[in-house]
C-alpha cells in the first residue's frame, strides 16, 4: 500500500501539468491504460517477486490515483464557474457509487475464483475507462488550453470543500424572507 500511495503522490503534479497543456482526455486515457497495464502486471506477479510487486504497485498508484482529479478538471472545463460545485458533487456521488459497488463485485469475483484476480478486475475497469475516453475523444473536440484553468490537485472529499474555494462563486438560494425574517 505504501508503494501505491507513494506512486500516487509523486504523479499528481506531472500528470496535472501535462493535463494543463494537452487534451485532458488524452491524460485520462493514458492514465487509464497505465493503470490497466499495472493491474495486469499485479495480477500476473501475484505470489511472485516482492520487488516486482512493489514496482507494479507504485506504477498502479502513479496512474490510477490521478484519474479522479484530471476527470474533475476536465468536467469543470466544460461548465461555468457557477455550476462547478454541482458538477463536483455529482462526480463525487458517482465516485462513491463505484467505491461501494467495486469492492462488492471484486470480492464476489475473488470468492468465485482466486484472490489474485483483484487486480485483473481493476485492470478491466480501467480498460473500460480507457475505451470510453477514446470514444469521447472521437465524439467531441477538445477544450482549447486557453479556455481552461490550471489543474489543481483535489483530494477526494466532501463537496463542501469547493464552497470554501475562493475561485468558486457562492450562490445563496433565495428564501423569500425580507428584512431578516426567517
Amino acid at each position: 500500500m505504501s508503494a501505491v500511495a507513494l506512486g500516487g503522490a509523486i504523479a499528481q503534479w506531472p500528470l496535472g501539468r501535462w493535463s494543463d497543456f494537452a487534451d485532458r482526455r488524452t491524460v485520462i486515457a493514458a492514465a487509464s491504460a497505465g493503470a490497466m497495464l499495472a493491474g495486469i502486471g499485479l495480477a500476473a506477479a501475484h505470489g511472485g517477486s516482492a520487488a516486482l510487486l512493489f514496482g507494479f504497485a507504485a506504477f498502479y498508484g502513479t496512474t490510477a490515483f490521478c484519474i479522479y482529479a484530471v476527470c474533475l478538471a476536465h468536467a469543470n472545463d466544460l461548465v461555468s464557474r457557477e455550476e462547478s460545485v454541482d458538477v463536483s458533487s455529482g462526480l463525487l456521488l458517482v465516485y462513491a457509487a463505484g467505491a461501494i459497488a467495486g469492492p462488492f463485485l471484486a470480492a464476489l469475483l475473488m470468492a468465485l475464483t482466486s484472490p489474485g484476480l483483484l487486480f485483473a478486475f481493476t485492470a478491466g475497469c480501467h480498460g473500460l475507462l480507457f475505451a470510453f475516453a477514446l470514444y469521447r475523444m472521437r465524439r467531441r473536440a477538445p477544450v482549447p488550453p486557453e479556455a481552461r484553468e490550471e489543474f489543481v490537485a483535489v483530494p477526494r472529499t466532501s463537496p463542501a470543500l469547493f464552497e470554501l474555494d475562493p475561485r468558486t462563486q457562492t450562490v445563496v438560494p433565495a428564501t423569500g424572507a425580507e428584512d431578516g425574517e426567517p
